[in-house]
C-alpha cells in the first residue's frame, strides 16, 4: 500500500510502500526525512514512532534516548511503549539508489527480503 516514488533530476530515485495502516503515512515520513542524511538502510531500521491526533505516541521506547522520552511526556503527550521493532510503528519496503548502486531494504519489522539483480540496460540514475 501507499507505493511512493521519490523523482530527483526528473528521474526515479528512489522507491518506498509501506502495509496499510493509519500508521504508514509516519513511516514513511520518518524514513525519507532520514534518507537526507542516512544510508538506506540506516533510515529503514531507525528506532519509529508514530503520535495519534488525541497525543497518543506508540514508540519503540528502548531504542530512543531517554531524553527523548521525556521531552514528550514534558510536552504532554502520553506514550505507548512498544517492543524494538515493533510492527505497530509500520514495516515498509525501500529501494533507492546511493553512490551509484541501487539499494533494497527490507524491514525487520515485516517479513519479506530485498533481492537485487542487473538488467542489462538500467533506466534509472547510475
Amino acid at each position: 500500500a501507499a507505493p511512493t516514488i521519490l523523482v530527483r533530476e526528473g528521474k526515479p530515485w528512489a522507491v518506498i510502500g509501506s502495509t496499510g495502516s493509519e500508521r504508514m503515512t509516519s513511516g514513511i515520513f520518518q524514513v525519507l526525512v532520514r534518507l537526507r542524511h542516512q544510508s538506506p538502510f540506516e533510515a529503514v531500521h531507525a528506532p519509529r514512532l508514530h503520535c495519534t491526533p488525541d497525543g497518543l505516541v506508540r514508540l519503540e521506547a528502548e531504542r530512543f534516548s531517554p531524553d527523548v522520552l521525556h521531552e514528550l511526556t514534558r510536552h504532554g503527550f502520553t506514550l505507548e511503549t512498544l517492543g524494538p521493532y515493533s510492527f505497530v510503528v509500520g514495516g515498509l519496503q525501500l529501494a533507492a539508489w546511493q553512490d551509484g548502486v541501487m539499494h533494497g531494504v527490507a524491514d525487520a519489522r515485516r517479513d519479506g527480503v530485498a533481492i537485487a539483480s542487473k538488467p542489462a540496460q538500467s533506466q534509472f540514475p547510475a
